[in-house]
């Protein structure tokens, strides 16, 4: 096994005992609805919250305690206080917090284009509980991975430093 799936399942299991916070904001009811969550929380996601318009207290919550995952619509999502549009919140999350970002719309075209930067983007919308379970899964997988990379990156730092740091004390 890989140590980054070696990560991966520690995320996984971590994750499980409610350590990774996932965050839904979208205006629509019928998207990522009871049941899909209720499926999510079976499937182990139980850091799961619905929200349907991001308020000024609830961004500044992100801003102090972020998210580990926000999946955010792109219309109608939040308080004129907060931004203009899904898309200048999401530029914000990115820029502001350690979030990762997954955003969603009925006009694909629309947010494919206004945020290229984006961590993961879920062109359906149309899901049963099952697809949203298995969407979840694809995108805490990647959440992971990009966590995965850079801790390695750390790790492999730290014992640059400690070797070097060894081989002067022997020199």
């Amino acid at each position: 096994m890989k140590p980054s799936q070696t990560l991966i399942k520690l995320g996984k299991w971590l994750m499980q005992h409610g350590r990774l916070r996932i965050v839904i904001a979208d205006d629509e009811a019928a998207y990522f609805n009871e049941n899909m969550l209720k499926a999510a929380k079976s499937a182990g996601y139980h850091g799961i919250e619905r929200i349907h318009y991001v308020t000024q207290a609830i961004f500044s919550s992100w801003l102090t305690t972020p998210p580990n995952i926000v999946i955010l619509d792109v219309r109608n999502v939040c308080d004129s206080g907060v931004a203009k549009d899904g898309i200048e919140l999401a530029r914000t999350l990115l820029r502001e917090t350690s979030a990762m970002v997954a955003v969603t719309s009925a006009h694909k075209w629309h947010f494919r284009k206004s945020l290229p930067q984006i961590d993961y983007f879920i062109e359906d919308r149309q899901l049963t509980s099952t697809d949203f379970v298995n969407e979840l899964s694809a995108i805490v997988d990647y959440y992971l991975s990009k966590k995965a990379r850079f801790y390695r990156h750390v790790l492999m730092r730290i014992g640059v430093s400690l070797v070097r740091g060894a081989m002067q004390g022997v020199g």
